[in-house]
């Protein structure tokens, strides 16, 4: 007997969360004990010791979150707030495990127009993020969200070291931002200030499906 499209969704649901939960109780615990041991390092180390183990720390953060990233997109519902409430959640996540303070400004208009990109916005912010956290050295990060006449516009600002113009041209994450952004006729943008920080702006087009 072929299966109702409702019994095939809830099949894939109870599959994405079985899933998630592995991943969860498995890989996400066993980072976060190896979080625990570098602490541990770090606190006897010193000098350019310590400075490898902090480096060591913040990759290990950046794929903390990238992992919860994942395990929400598993679960269903994770947009079912709207756009704004999901990247507020995720920049809270971020704050939590590296300790970045975060900003966000989201047009009222954001949750209404956005629908037919919110996935798409999202995996986008959450690879920016991810970005910042991993290689920015940034204490600070700030998300705007805005609707125009080009489309949905997010732009995402650190305040970290900032890489030479030109650096990040190879980054295979910022390659997968642009391709999302171009695939609904939308564009990326990327200014670099040493020193001063990393501001993308990527818009995303509303009349693509």
């Amino acid at each position: 007997m072929k299966p109702t499209p409702s019994t095939a969704e809830q099949a894939r649901d109870l599959e994405r969360q079985r899933i998630a939960r592995d991943i969860h109780d498995d890989l996400g615990q066993s980072l976060l004990a190896l979080k625990l041991e570098l602490t541990v390092v770090r606190a006897g180390a010193s000098g350019l010791v310590r400075q490898q183990v902090d480096g060591l720390i913040r990759h290990l953060d950046a794929s903390i979150l990238s992992l919860r990233a994942i395990i929400r997109d598993l679960r269903p519902g994770m947009l079912d707030g709207g756009l704004s409430a999901a990247v507020r959640h995720q920049l809270m996540e971020v704050t939590r495990v590296s300790g970045i303070d975060h900003a966000l400004q989201a047009d009222h208009a954001v949750d209404q127009h956005a629908r037919q990109v919110d996935v798409t916005a999202m995996r986008i912010i959450q690879e920016l993020l991810s970005n910042v956290a991993r290689h920015a050295q940034a204490s600070e990060v700030s998300v705007r969200m805005a609707v125009s006449t080009h489309g949905l516009e997010i732009t995402v600002a650190d305040n970290g070291t900032g890489a030479s113009p030109g650096s990040m041209d190879g980054c295979y994450g910022l390659r997968g931002v642009r391709e999302r952004a171009e695939e609904t006729g939308g564009s990326l943008a990327v200014v670099q200030r040493p020193g001063v920080g990393t501001t993308v702006h990527v818009i995303l087009g509303l009349g693509a499906r």
